[in-house]
């Protein structure tokens, strides 16, 4: 472990949080190996001591964690993201936590894809977080493919059980930052992330750094109800789970998009669950953590022809297109089909086996036609009879 901790100045927080950083002066080398102006130094110096100060700041954490902070460096015209010589802090100095950062320390990721080869699967969640400025959450990291978290086999050997990675904003300049990234090797519940998540957006407020203010557990987003006013619309999802047996609805809206890369939809703070469990219960907070960027994934394409979208099976989708897929594989989630309101969009999630006992456009027919029945005040599914099929590889 001494590796992770060489050349690292370090206090302990009276909340227990170790934070470890450099004291050496990047200066000199930034602009000669990385061809940095002085201005471009200044700034990234500048960020580095706030992120350290957030760490000395945050809230207590119950749990066995590892907060890192990755940022963007140029080598031969090529950005990579780096979490070396960034600052980091640790609840608990643990084997599995240390050797994860150790790794991390070796690894610069590359964003910028050169050829047909790569894709942004390859890119792993701090990548896919730097490239599209939108968060990532995995409830087991077990569920991720190789190809989706480069490191997945080393941090199942070390115990990680669970991450969650977020682009960093610099209000003041209206800029994007970096990445900053949780990891812990406690096992997974509401519980814990309830008393994760919101500690990490209240010390980037410390230093006037953020994640976008949406970037909060369901229980506290301020979605204003009028924004989706549709009377009965809850009662009438019910309904139509009830009669057609969905495992599981819930409610998405459209949210302003300055600070990513796209148009993307949140999902709203209620839920509809048959037979509700401990995985659905995962799948459902984690959907209040995540964003889907138009046109992708089973939701942002209804929302974005404004029409019906259904997959037989989105755990077969790639983490571009359905960045919840880690999610849906725990929570056993498959069957989806979503319909474009006038203003929400609606998600049902089938039960396995209702796919195998019904003619599935004669089902999809019967579902769109009590949606209607259940809100004949709105416009539903504009277009197509019953959507769009979004294909699986």
């Amino acid at each position: 472990m001494e590796s992770v901790f060489s050349e690292q100045a370090w206090s302990r927080q009276p909340n227990g949080l170790w934070v470890f950083w450099s004291e050496r002066d990047d200066a000199e080398q930034l602009q000669n190996h990385f061809s940095f102006t002085t201005d471009v130094v200044t700034k990234r110096m500048v960020i580095k001591e706030r992120v350290k100060i957030a760490l000395q700041h945050v809230e207590k954490l119950s749990c066995n964690y590892l907060i890192q902070y990755w940022a963007s460096i140029v080598i031969d015209g090529q950005t990579f993201l780096t979490t070396s010589d960034q600052p980091f802090g640790l609840t608990r100095l643990e084997y599995g936590l240390c050797s994860y950062r150790k790794k991390c320390l070796s690894h610069a990721i590359p964003v910028e894809l050169k050829n047909s080869t790569q894709c942004e699967n390859d890119l792993g969640p701090p990548g896919r977080v730097f490239k599209h400025r939108l968060p990532e959450l995995c409830t087991d990291v077990k569920n991720y493919s190789q190809q989706e978290f480069p490191l997945r086999d080393d941090a199942v050997a070390w115990s990680i059980q669970w991450c969650y990675t977020v682009p960093v904003f610099d209000p003041s300049r209206d800029t994007f930052v970096g990445v900053l990234e949780l990891v812990t090797s406690h096992q997974t519940n509401e519980w814990i992330f309830g008393n994760s998540v919101l500690p990490i957006f209240k010390m980037l407020q410390v230093v006037d750094l953020k994640s976008p203010d949406s970037y909060c557990p369901l229980d506290l987003k301020v979605l204003d109800d009028r924004q989706c006013a549709l009377g009965g619309l809850y009662k009438a999802i019910e309904v139509v789970c009830q009669k057609h047996q969905f495992l599981f609805a819930q409610i998405w809206v459209s949210v302003a998009d300055s600070w990513c890369t796209g148009k993307v939809i949140t999902v709203r703070q209620r839920h509809i669950a048959i037979n509700d469990n401990q995985n659905l219960s995962l799948f459902k907070y984690a959907s209040g953590l995540q964003y889907i960027l138009e046109g992708y994934g089973v939701v942002g394409r209804a929302f974005s022809s404004k029409s019906s979208c259904f997959c037989r099976d989105v755990t077969r989708l790639s983490i571009m297109e359905y960045p919840l897929v880690t999610c849906a594989r725990e929570a056993g989630l498959t069957g989806c089909f979503a319909i474009c309101l006038s203003a929400p969009i609606l998600e049902f999630f089938l039960p396995p086996n209702e796919l195998l006992r019904r003619n599935l456009q004669d089902f999809l027919k019967l579902v769109l036609g009590t949606v209607k029945q259940q809100l004949q005040h709105v416009k539903v599914a504009v277009g197509h009879d019953f959507g769009e099929m979004l294909p699986v590889e």
